[in-house]
């Protein structure tokens, strides 16, 4: 008999701290739906023994691992082969054994193409509506915006990925993209992925296409003491139907509780009809990307977000 099929696959947590972190409740929940013999624990790893705990691992055998924080960066240089998105963040939250070799992913961008996929089917638009030419801007770091358009080629549609900065003046300094949109392959070259482009919020009035959602990777950066949201600039950009806001980091929203930012935000749409994501949408999607990395299950996503407000709520 195969040993394959006594052996029970282990991935380990890896973070510090790891208190109040959901992976392994949330993943042991969906393996369990999934009928999968999967186990997932978690440890804490003092900062000076990653690699050692990390080395430990590969050579127990295990099937993968979750990288926390402050460990994703280090990672990189732990395994035997980055994927792009990896290689584009610069950092490692998952990792496989794939045969004798290990894969280090960053399944953020996915983890964002996959909840944009999943809120435009839901919307029940036409398919002309909602195949005709949009855009996608991302108002964060220029890595983020790339890791999102490496990752969106999977969504069927006609995206551009526009990497989206605050002012007129940081849009000029960014380098001219327009023939180096693409990411670095396996061999370490630049691969061209389609025209790249930088504008500032207010530069998204003049784009040639609607934008289909707004990807916000720090909430406070269009929300300014005394003044509100960047009201002008916001109504001013060509919408198209039913646009979302994704707010990937909405913990960082000081200056206004969340719940009142997307109340301002619908009353300077002047009551257009919009959705909105934020961490804790993203963060379902992410741990589905990160299971089916590891097992190549699809699982639940219903369960999953079941799983996370329960052990939230602890």
């Amino acid at each position: 008999m195969s040993l394959d099929r006594v052996l029970q696959p282990l991935v380990a947590c890896l973070g510090n701290p790891v208190g109040g972190n959901p992976t392994q409740f949330v993943m042991t929940r969906v393996a369990r739906d999934a009928e999968l013999d999967w186990r997932f624990f978690t440890s804490q790893v003092e900062p000076e023994l990653f690699e050692t705990a990390f080395r430990g691992v590969q050579a127990m055998g295990m099937a993968g691992a979750a990288i926390l924080e402050p460990f994703q960066k280090q990672a990189t240089g732990l395994v035997d082969q980055l994927t792009l998105s990896a290689r584009i963040l610069g950092r490692v939250s998952v990792a496989r054994c794939d045969g004798q070799n290990w894969i280090g992913e960053n399944t953020f961008g996915s983890a964002v193409v996959s909840l944009l996929a999943s809120r435009f089917a839901g919307q029940g638009l036409d398919s002309d509506t909602a195949f005709a030419a949009q855009a996608i801007a991302v108002l964060g770091s220029a890595q983020t915006a790339r890791a999102i358009q490496q990752a969106i080629v999977s969504m069927p549609g006609d995206y551009r990925i526009i990497h989206c900065v605050e002012s007129d003046r940081e849009a000029e300094a960014q380098p001219d993209c327009a023939d180096d949109a693409g990411a670095w392959d396996d061999a370490g070259a630049w691969d061209d992925a389609g025209a790249w482009e930088c504008r500032s919020l207010e530069q998204l009035s003049e784009m040639d296409r609607p934008l289909r959602a707004l990807i916000v990777e720090d909430p406070s950066s269009i929300v300014k003491p005394h003044s509100g949201l960047r009201a002008r600039a916001i109504r001013e950009i060509p919408w198209a139907v039913r646009p979302l806001f994704l707010f990937t980091n909405s913990h960082s929203l000081s200056i206004l509780p969340f719940e009142k930012f997307k109340q301002s935000l619908r009353e300077e749409m002047k009551g257009r009809e919009l959705d909105t994501a934020d961490e804790m949408d993203l963060m379902v999607h992410q741990m589905s990307v990160d299971f089916h990395f590891w097992t190549s299950y699809e699982p639940n996503l219903e369960l999953i977000r079941e799983s996370l407000e329960e052990y939230l709520q602890w």
